[in-house]
């Protein structure tokens, strides 16, 4: 049986401090009552209409296609083979795209030398992954099961990666979504070209084979303006070796330059290439000097 002191802390935790209290001076029953006996049965009251509208689910905004215009086509030898490029793929798809208007290429010629730099800076502080970069993306077989290949190829470049030139342009209001977006159409152009034609008499083995040349095709053409850039720098790094001839070929200069750096180490590489391009060496981080009060702490033993 429910004494008073469990009636009075039930009814207590049920909020009911004041009904209780007027039940519990009245004599008892002879029966105790279930303790909702005397509680009104009252339905809850209606919740009042919402003063405020519902919300408005904003709409997903539907890109326009771009309208493709006409673009100077790449510029192909007398074999009716594409030309290899002298610049960046970004780059040189910018200096081609209708869609830039003069103001819009005068600004990205103006924050190129910055562009330049930061690249810079990614190549020579990843020196050891740019030295392997070519040759990975040479030697993967990206549509053969390679997984040791491609997984020390995403090992080289994931560190190596960058923003997109045009991308890059776009974020910093240099230029619009109609000209970033236009250039990935020349730049995908331009893998479709410099990939070989399908052979409708090949068999799976020869098309497997297309598959990964295609694929490492757009590899490389993704990771040219590293490429670009640490080539230039060994160019520039030529001049550090008296031995090369200054009026050798560009590749037979930069071939010259890796051989005369392979008996330097890599930090002897990276502070030559640093010294070509005008990049000051990072600095090492300071050691962490240990507070009094951290020493005491240490020193003093704790209390028993």
């Amino acid at each position: 049986m429910m004494t008073r002191l469990q009636l009075l802390a039930a009814l207590t935790a049920a909020g009911l401090c004041t009904l209780a209290g007027a039940q519990l001076v009245t004599p008892p029953p002879a029966a105790n009552p279930a303790i909702d006996a005397n509680i009104p049965k009252v339905p809850p009251p209606e919740p009042p209409p919402s003063a405020m509208p519902p919300p408005i689910r904003a709409q997903p905004v539907k890109k326009e296609p771009i309208p493709p215009l006409p673009y100077k086509e790449w510029e192909k030898g007398a074999n009716g083979i594409v030309l290899p490029l002298t610049e960046p793929l970004e780059l040189a798809a910018l200096r081609r795209n209708p869609y830039m208007t003069p103001e819009m290429t005068s600004k990205m010629e103006a924050y190129l030398p910055e562009r330049i730099k930061s690249v810079q800076r990614i190549v020579i502080d990843n020196l050891d992954l740019t030295e392997r970069l070519e040759g990975a993306l040479s030697k993967v077989q990206l549509a053969g099961g390679d997984k040791a290949g491609i997984g020390e190829l995403i090992k080289i470049t994931k560190p190596l990666s960058v923003t997109r030139f045009a991308v890059d342009l776009k974020n910093r209001g240099i230029i619009d979504d109609r000209a970033a977006g236009f250039n990935s159409a020349i730049s995908a152009a331009y893998d479709k070209a410099t990939t070989p034609a399908a052979d409708a008499n090949a068999n799976a083995a020869q098309q497997q084979e297309r598959v990964g040349n295609m694929l490492r095709n757009v590899l490389k053409n993704t990771n040219s303006e590293q490429l670009w850039v640490y080539n230039n720098l060994l160019l520039d790094a030529a001049k550090e070796f008296p031995s090369i001839k200054a009026d050798l070929p560009r590749d037979a200069k930069i071939a010259a330059v890796n051989e005369a750096m392979s008996s330097m180490t890599l930090d002897q590489r990276k502070d030559l290439l640093r010294k070509v391009a005008g990049l000051p060496k990072p600095e090492a981080s300071a050691p962490v000097q240990a507070t009094p009060e951290a020493t005491k702490a240490v020193d003093t033993p704790a209390p028993k």
